[in-house]
């Protein structure tokens, strides 16, 4: 609009100009010299005046029209918008708010993603393994869900996980979503649990049943009696497992037609499971062929219920990609090398091969072969990546993925009633 402006003041002054210089009179040929002076005077100042007043006027205007502009710009904004303004910021500022709050209420909307462990006893090694299997999961938590790890105990292990907390400093910890940690002491439904596998699996004594693995290894089979009724599905995970990629991934492979979910190499020490249908679990068990089972297959323990379940009615089990299957132990060495190629995809790795052995599988003390974590540096070995990286540097990182113009969340532990 100024520009417009000023184009018709400049037309219109042209115009002005014009009749001006056609009012000048016309030279006297008659006349003296000194008219003939006085003329050529006369012709001469009228132009250089009146192009002056043109270029005043001139001027005169924009500065007028640039001044007024200025004032409407400061009234409808309410401050001045110059070339280096913070108006292209703001924009930025603002559509990044709302990209944040979208997904906010994208990770309000979406369902949390569970994990369960299963703790029994106070053994170092065997703590030490929890350690770098939790730090392993908060920091691949999802980034567009809410994630809460629920930690089933007996009384010793329960009693552990204090210091446990606090050497970890995790109550420091701020968050890109909520995390919320929760403990269950099962002690007093041990005893329960101990009839109810006796009955179900009728071994000669119940002592066999446990005669390489604990009754924490039961304790997946019965979390819905612990956890909270708003928990659908859960990842089960060993201690001796490590998440190598964002969670978010395999929450998107939930099938809510099945009980459980495992990988083709059906190990249960990484399952998820449907929590509402953990009861089902053990009535198929019930009806399956258990003993005829565990004696082809050599499994025990829970892992007797799970496979029994798989093999008799195989429409109540899903099968998880490879990614989510990647377990491995001293006898199948040979049976899946090179591992990367042969399995290109990771989202974990079960390091299942430490069974005569109390300590932690990245304890090579007392090994007599070289241990697969050597031996595949670059494959299996990177579990050593969470078993090295300091906890500061964790809670570090998990900081770092807040939302930009967010607080974050603090993370939440409830253990002993806190």
């Amino acid at each position: 609009s100024t520009c417009l402006l000023l184009i018709q003041i400049d037309m219109l002054l042209q115009s002005t100009l014009i009749r001006q210089l056609r009012s000048i009179p016309h030279r006297d040929e008659k006349s003296g010299s000194n008219s003939n002076r006085n003329s050529n005077v006369i012709r001469r100042a009228r132009p250089l005046k009146a192009r002056w007043s043109y270029s005043t006027i001139l001027i005169v205007a924009m500065v007028i029209l640039l001044v007024f502009e200025f004032r409407c710009d400061i009234s409808l904004n309410g401050k001045l918008r110059t070339e280096f303004d913070t108006y292209p910021s703001a924009s930025v500022s603002s559509s990044s708010s709302t990209a944040s709050t979208s997904s906010l209420s994208a990770s309000a909307s979406l369902s949390a993603v569970n994990v369960l462990f299963a703790l029994k006893g106070n053994h170092e090694g065997f703590l030490a393994e929890f350690e770098v299997a939790l730090k392993s999961v908060l920091l691949n938590a999802p980034l567009d869900r809410s994630l809460n790890v629920h930690i089933m105990a007996d009384k010793l292990a329960y009693d552990a996980l204090e210091n446990i907390f606090n050497r970890t400093e995790l109550r420091t910890w701020t968050t890109r979503n909520p995390i919320n940690l929760y403990t269950y002491d099962v002690s007093s439904y041990i005893p329960e649990w101990k009839q109810q596998i006796a009955t179900t699996i009728n071994w000669t004594s119940p002592s066999d049943s446990y005669s390489t693995h604990t009754i924490g290894c039961f304790f997946r089979l019965f979390a819905h009696h612990v956890l909270p009724s708003d928990v659908e599905h859960i990842l089960y995970m060993d201690t001796d497992v490590v998440i190598l990629t964002n969670l978010d991934g395999l929450w998107q492979l939930i099938d809510d037609t099945v009980a459980f979910q495992w990988g083709k190499m059906m190990c249960s020490g990484f399952v998820l499971l449907n929590v509402p249908r953990i009861n089902e679990i053990w009535t198929m068990a019930r009806r399956a062929p258990l003993q005829e089972i565990s004696n082809r297959t050599h499994h025990l323990g829970d892992q007797t219920i799970f496979v029994a379940v798989n093999e008799t009615f195989p429409d109540a089990v899903g099968i998880l990609p490879e990614g989510w299957d990647l377990t491995i132990s001293e006898h199948w060495r040979p049976h899946h090398s090179p591992y990367d190629e042969k399995f290109p995809n990771a989202g974990m790795l079960h390091l299942n091969g430490q069974r005569s052995r109390k300590e932690s599988y990245f304890d090579f003390n007392g090994i007599k072969r070289e241990h697969f974590m050597t031996v595949f540096p670059n494959t299996w070995g990177m579990a050593g990546y969470y078993v090295h990286y300091p906890w500061t540097w964790a809670r570090y990182k998990a900081n770092t993925t807040i939302r930009a113009n967010h607080i974050g969340n603090p993370l939440n532990i409830s253990h002993n009633g806190y």
